[in-house]
């Protein structure tokens, strides 16, 4: 290995000096113990990351050399950064079949290899013969190296190897000494004899070489290197007195080891030998400890090399052949302790002493983003109008009025707007009747034109007088009929009949408003004389009150008190959560995003004038009268009764009607779903199409921003569509009746933003839709609350927060929990849910706090006898808890089907505490919905085992900050999840608390699925562990810290190479100098893996249905058209990719067929939930002939099928069925992937019929 004269770039990070003391990890330790390292990651040139341009390490083969292996010569060279010039092959030993891509020198054209006399590299080479000590004297002697490394049995005498050797080279240095494979941290009793020889003669420290050698961090007993879930040998063999088996059978005594102490030495043992018997711990037997033999595996780990994956992707014969090369050498941690010296010494000759850095000092940390000085968001919102206006407010005029705008101005605009109305009124029903005189039509059509057209004469410019409806005819012909009558409800039997009375009021006045309410129903005809059958029950609920006096209440048809509610079915649809509006929102930004995306060397200087940057603007439209708007299907206005009341002077008898719906009533249990799927598609109508470039909502692509990915930037968001111009484009989200948009607007351009609301507002009227302009909230930086969460981009980077009188109620009300279970063991149910609907609109903003809410629901919910303690009901409730918070409910409704009482439990009661904890301040938190720069990110991975843990941050430099221990025995015994937490939190935990991490976003990677998920879902009965995650989740609040995990295989952990450093191995994956992102891919989605086989296997049973994987764009678009669409998203897309699926099947349930396949990563933690609402049959394919074991995790395979008008309505309603054959393919798929793909097959052709597996 030589070295071109220059500056070394970067110091030697990872120290093979290392302190020789026993380092043990406890419960309590939080890490401190650990032996802490830094290491440099290299690039796949390691010459380009170690700044040196000549690297070169020749190595010399004798007859089945370990060394000339890639998992040891050429591994030990790149993990120091050094790469293979050449192998000498002796011959015989096969290697060129193993490794073909090395390049295997002869030794007589090794004797000629350039440069003869003065190699300024490293020579390696093992002699167990006077042959290979010939051989070695040979190239010693012709090469001439700067060192040569000797190894040679541990047996031999000084003096043999120094006659065997006999080195002629008046010059060079010479040191001899003996070296164990546990002074290195193995785990066996051998031992080697090594010679050093060097030509150098300025090396400082030259006597203490052998100490170096020797120095180990960690003494390891054999147990480290066992498998601990493999169990005892039965029938169990007999012991003798000295503690040896007495094989049954046989008379042979075979030795036993104890698995505390060392292995012995496998290469001096023949084949049949090294099957010997041990006496190691088991998972399956935590008392006492089995008896059992060694396994293959564990053998290759005994020698510091991984045997699973690599028996995997080599075979069995040839693992066993490597595994026999290997033992001619001295195991891997000898290697890299004399690798890694001797590298180092060329290094030295040329800069001096390399010293150790203690502490990762990154230029990547930038501080906090909440060192911006900022008040409560609410207080900056720009707000013009208050978050519950009366339905019969006026319309605030000042927003269309010209600055200084006179009198006498004003009074034209009304002119010219009662004109312009009038006008527009008579251009409506000229249009309509037009089309009905070129259209087909029948009666329906002429009553709906006419029905409209005097809705329309009617209308003012501000307001629809007599009500809305539909402009039917506009729309195009897959929705025309729908518009025009309303869908049908789905029925699973006959309606009940009845005339049932209303719920009395609070008071006479809450009685006189909400008929006035009903009056106003009738007036603008959403309510019609006609037979009625069954009469809805109403009650009402304050909104507002002033001076004591009711100004305003919200009237609520109970459909489930006369039991219509009971007979009726609606799909289930999505609504939008804080990430949807977060994910609209963008920093300030001095070019398009995507010349920003581009530039990845270029940050934002954000000291130039605020006008100067592009921010992302929001907007809010109200839908008027949403629910109404959307009409009833004429054969269910029978059912939707309502009673109608002639008010009287008090005293006198009121006469009473009954009057039917024709339109939705508010509170039925379809009518949610029908209005909010009519909303939908009339926002698709309204965004219109995406190329035309006037359209304020254009957009050209969409480019994925991914972690995992080279060029992930984490302070933007995962998916973006972008415009022709580069710019973020314009989006909104409709929560039901609530629509929020954001544009970009540019300091150079025209406000966007006030086309695109321009535009909703338009052509939602042009449709029939109300766009209510009392309640719109035009574009701002600092706009009002949507659905209960704030959003500002008034700063450089976009804040969320959550408003004042939703978070003080909130804590009021556990402080109300724990105050109450101080003195009583029940508290009030209705008041309990009220706070728990609370608690689902915050942590709406505070995500990462939602996981204890589940206290709350398993309290609630103790009383039934069907219920799930692991909550997979739980989101049903938190729904209808969230839906009373939404409602104001009143005691009488938050009590409905519930016992008047709750029990405290202690988890509940677990469970406020910790909310309390993480919401400890006096204001609503105010948080950076991202961060701030794109190099703020870490990736983090850790592992366990039951003896020792490693674990490892990667900052965006490739720098590694790791460290490594053994657990004390008793904390061991705790079991594998907590040791795994313990591993994982512990590290993360101390480093973000000594602010390492400030404003980062990490992520977390685990094998154990438990810890993923307790941290997730935030339960565990382990206290100490749940007081762990807890205060890691409120270190993350307190320094910005954005900490996703995420489950990944055992085999990926073992491929990573972190799998080894419980070990001490580091034979592998970031070891060797990788990237760790290229083990974990996030950004990659299953049709990326090399070949074929998926696609061919798709087709099999898709047949001429199958169509290529949906592209990002696709996503948007084809996706949401009729047909069959397949969704094949990277993990990191996955939960937006199943979001689109679910905005198409809300508009088009009937006539599309959506196939979903992806890796299964990130799989709990972020799109679990949403995949199986939309899935109708799902399950696992394990890796086989279709999906290769080398990609490691299983796929998860989801079918959506088109919804039908007769029962089942949707094939997941037969939940036995599709659950029971979502299994038995996941069974099959360990062992048949054929098979899969032949039921598949069955089933695409006939989904309705659900034919058996088997």
């Amino acid at each position: 290995m030589g070295e071109k004269e220059g500056e070394r770039q970067h110091e030697l990070g990872f120290p093979t000096i290392r302190p020789s003391r026993r380092v043990l990890m406890s419960s309590c330790a939080a890490g401190h113990g650990c032996m802490q390292f830094v290491l440099l990651m290299k690039s796949r040139t390691p010459i380009h990351a170690r700044g040196l341009s000549i690297n070169q390490c020749a190595i010399a083969d004798s007859s089945r050399r370990g060394f000339v292996t890639k998992l040891q010569g050429d591994f030990m060279a790149a993990d120091w950064g050094a790469a293979v010039e050449c192998i000498v092959d002796l011959g015989g030993n096969g290697l060129n079949t193993l490794y073909r891509y090395m390049e295997l020198l002869p030794l007589m054209e090794a004797m000629k290899l350039p440069p003869l006399g003065g190699f300024s590299g490293v020579v390696l080479a093992t002699i167990r013969n006077e042959g290979d000590a010939a051989a070695a004297r040979g190239l010693i002697s012709c090469w001439k190296p700067f060192l040569s490394i000797l190894s040679m049995p541990g047996d031999w005498s000084r003096q043999k190897a120094s006659h065997l050797l006999r080195i002629k080279n008046d010059n060079a240095k010479r040191l001899c000494f003996k070296l164990t494979h546990e002074e290195v941290g193995g785990v066996t009793t051998g031992a080697w004899r090594i010679w050093y020889v060097s030509t150098l003669s300025t090396l400082p420290d030259e006597s203490d070489d052998e100490k170096k050698y020797k120095s180990a961090s960690i003494r390891r007993s054999l147990q480290t290197s066992l498998d601990d879930t493999l169990g005892a040998i039965y029938p169990v063999p007999l012991l003798n007195k000295d503690g040896n088996v007495l094989e049954k059978g046989s008379e042979e005594i075979r030795d036993c080891y104890d698995a505390e102490s060392l292995g012995p030495d496998i290469s001096k043992m023949k084949p049949p030998e090294r099957s010997f018997w041990i006496r190691a711990k088991s998972v399956r037997s935590p008392e006492k400890r089995v008896l059992r033999t060694v396994t293959p595996s564990e053998l290759s780990c005994m020698w510091d090399y991984e045997g699973k994956l690599e028996t995997k992707s080599l075979g069995d014969a040839a693992a066993q052949t490597m595994f026999e090369m290997r033992l001619q050498s001295p195991p891997g941690k000898v290697l890299r302790s004399l690798g890694h010296t001797a590298f180092d010494k060329l290094l030295k000759r040329k800069k001096g002493i390399l010293r150790a850095p203690a502490v990762v000092e990154s230029s990547n940390l930038r501080g906090l983003t909440k060192d911006i000085s900022v008040g409560p968001l609410e207080r900056l919102a720009e707000t013009r109008v208050e978050a519950k206006l009366p339905d019969d407010a006026p319309v605030d005029f000042n927003l269309w009025a010209l600055p200084n705008e006179t009198k006498e101005e004003e009074a034209a605009r009304h002119v010219l707007r009662a004109l312009a109305v009038k006008w527009w009124a008579s251009n409506i029903e000229a249009e309509a009747r037009a089309w009905l005189a070129t259209h087909a039509h029948d009666e329906r059509d002429i009553e709906a034109v006419n029905n409209i057209v005097q809705r329309v004469k009617w209308a003012s410019y501000w307001e629809w007088h007599r009500g809305s409806r539909l402009f039917f005819w506009r729309f195009p012909d897959e929705w025309r009929e729908d518009a025009r009558d309303g869908v049908e409800f789905f029925k699973a039997k006959p309606p009940p009949t009845g005339l049932y009375p209303n719920i009395p009021s609070e008071s006479r006045e809450a009685e006189l408003a909400t008929r006035k309410k009903i009056f106003k129903l009738k007036f603008r005809r959403y309510l019609e004389e006609g037979p009625v059958k069954l009469v809805i029950p109403r009650f009402s609920i304050v909104k507002a009150t002033e001076g004591g006096v009711v100004t305003d209440i919200r009237v609520i048809w109970d459909c489930k008190a006369n039991g219509h509610n009971r007979v009726l079915w609606a799909p289930g649809f999505m609504l939008p959560g804080g990430d949807d509006g977060e994910n609209m929102l963008v920093k300030w930004l001095d070019r398009p995003v995507a010349n920003y995306l581009d530039d990845v060397n270029c940050e934002v200087d954000y000291s130039q004038d605020e006008r100067t940057y592009t921010k992302s603007m929001q907007f809010d439209v109200d839908v008027g009268e949403m629910f109404y708007n959307f009409g009833t299907h004429i054969k269910d206005r029978i059912y939707l009764g309502a009673r109608y009341i002639t008010t009287q002077p008090e005293g006198e008898i009121e006469p009473e009607t009954f009057l039917r719906f024709t339109g939705l009533p508010f509170g039925g249990r379809p009518c949610p779903f029908n209005a909010c799927q009519g909303q939908a598609r009339i926002l698709e109508l309204c965004e219109g199409d995406r190329h035309e470039e006037t359209n304020p909502f254009q957009w050209e692509c969409v480019r994925l921003n991914l972690p995992t990915s080279k060029t992930w930037d984490p302070s933007m968001p995962r998916v973006m569509k972008l415009r022709k111009d580069g710019e973020l484009a314009t989006a909104q989200s409709s929560y039901v009746d609530d629509i929020r948009g954001a544009a970009r607007d540019s300091p150079d351009l025209l406000p966007r933003s006030w086309e695109a609301a321009r535009r909703l507002k338009r052509r939602m009227n042009y449709f029939g839709n109300q766009a209510d302009e009392r309640k719109f909230r035009p574009p701002t930086v600092h706009a009002g609350a949507w659905r209960g969460l704030i959003f500002s981009t008034g700063f450089p980077f976009p804040l969320k927060s959550t408003t004042g009188k939703k978070w003080i109620r909130f804590k009021d009300g556990l402080k109300w929990i724990i105050s109450r279970a101080d003195s009583v063991e029940f508290i009030e149910t209705a008041e309990l849910r009220r706070i728990a609907g609370l608690g689902v609109h915050i942590t709406e903003v505070y995500t990462d706090a939602r996981c204890y809410l589940k206290g709350f629901f398993n309290a609630l919910e103790a009383f039934r006898s069907d219920r799930d303690v692991d909550g997979w009901r739980l989101q049903m409730m938190m729904d209808l808890a969230a839906d009373l918070e939404d409602k104001d409910a009143s005691t009488a409704q938050a009590m409905v089907d519930y016992p008047l009482l709750t029990k405290v439990t202690p988890e509940l009661l677990i469970h406020a505490h910790a909310l309390l904890k993480l919401f400890c301040s006096e204001e609503p938190l105010t948080l950076p919905i991202r961060p701030s720069h794109r190099d703020k990110y870490r990736y983090f991975i850790g592992d366990a085992s039951a003896e020792g843990l490693g674990s490892a941050f990667q900052y965006p430099d490739l720098t590694l900050h790791g460290r490594e221990g053994l657990w004390e025995e008793k904390f061991a015994e705790g079991g594998s999840n907590l040791r795994e937490a313990q591993c994982q939190a512990n590290h993360m935990l101390a480093e973000i608390k000594a602010g390492l991490h400030d404003g980062c976003e990490i992520w977390a990677f685990s094998d154990n699925a438990i810890w993923s998920m307790v941290f997730t879902k935030g339960s565990s009965t382990a206290r100490h562990l749940f007081n762990l995650v807890l205060d890691l989740k409120a270190a993350c609040y307190e320094h910005e810290v954005y900490l996703h995990t995420c489950h990944i295989s055992g085999d990926r952990m073992i491929a990573t190479g972190i799998d080894g450093w419980s070990r001490g191995d580091r034979d592998a994956g970031i070891s060797l100098g990788y990237d760790l992102r290229e083990f974990l891919p996030l950004d990659k989605s299953a049709f990326e893996w090399p070949g074929q086989t998926l696609k061919d296997w798709c087709k099999g049973w898709m047949g001429s249905q199958y169509s290529p994987p949906l592209d990002p764009e696709g996503w948007y678009g084809e996706g949401h058209l009729p047909g069959v669409h397949v969704w094949a998203p990277p993990p990191a897309a996955a939960l937006e990719a199943l979001k689109q699926i679910s905005k198409s099947r809300l508009k088009r349930m009937s006539a599309v067929t959506h196939v979903f396949i992806c890796p299964r990563l990130l799989y709990q933690e972020e799109w679990r939930r949403r995949f199986e609402k939309e899935m109708d049959i799902w399950f696992i394919l394990s890796p086989g002939n279709v999906w290769s074991h080398t990609c490691f995790e299983p796929l998860v395979i989801g079918l959506s099928f088109p919804l039908s008008r007769q029962y089942p309505w949707l094939l997941r309603q037969e939940r036995d069925k599709v659950v029971a054959i979502g299994r038995s393919l996941s069974e099959l798929s360990k062992t048949s992937h054929l098979q899969v793909g032949d039921y598949l097959c069955k089933l695409w052709t006939s989904p309705r019929s659900l034919p058996s597996v088997l």
